[in-house]
């Protein structure tokens, strides 16, 4: 996953830069990196946005899983 492609996943999604670092356990600036391009994408973090954006998870049984 690109960078491009985890920001549109987020915002087709609703999901902030908190959001995805207290799903993950990841810092709200890595996830910055992450958007920016500086690192990529981790396939982990990846495969959530990805999971989440098809339906297959929602955000609601994420929340719960990492609580």
């Amino acid at each position: 996953m690109t960078s491009s492609e985890l920001i549109d996943a987020m915002t087709r999604i609703g999901m902030t830069n908190a959001d995805l670092a207290k799903i993950t356990g990841k810092s709200i600036r890595s996830i910055e990196f992450y958007r920016q391009g500086r690192y990529p994408v981790p396939q982990l973090i990846a495969l959530i946005v990805v999971a989440m954006l098809s339906g297959e998870i929602s955000i609601d049984w994420v929340v719960a899983f990492t609580a």
